[in-house]
């Protein structure tokens, strides 16, 4: 159960960074 929610931890870390840089990428 800790790793499938350290798993889905690290998923939304990953799509927040995607996210973070695409709005860098707009500001541009």
């Amino acid at each position: 159960m800790f790793h499938q929610f350290s798993c889905q931890a690290i998923q939304r870390q990953k799509v927040n960074m995607i996210l973070m840089h695409n709005q860098l990428i707009v500001l541009e």
